[in-house]
């Protein structure tokens, strides 16, 4: 690990808190998300649905795409 003087340690925190205060007024900056595999569009990951059952390994649609597919 590289060392950092004090003076270098306490401007790396300032930094790290100025971008926390940015990305804290970004509503969702940090929420989980994915990309559906039939709309190509990035979503939250609440209503989704495996592409295939059992296995995370071929992604995900989101809640509208599932219930497309159900019809």
């Amino acid at each position: 690990m590289p060392s950092v003087s004090r003076q270098g340690q306490q401007d790396l925190i300032a930094q790290y808190r100025d971008a926390t205060l940015r990305h804290a007024k970004l509503a969702g900056i940090t929420r989980p998300s994915f990309r559906c595999q039939r709309c190509r569009k990035d979503q939250g990951v609440s209503g989704r649905r495996q592409v295939v059952r059992g296995t995370s390994r071929y992604g995900y649609y989101c809640a509208h795409c599932a219930a497309l597919a159900g019809r």
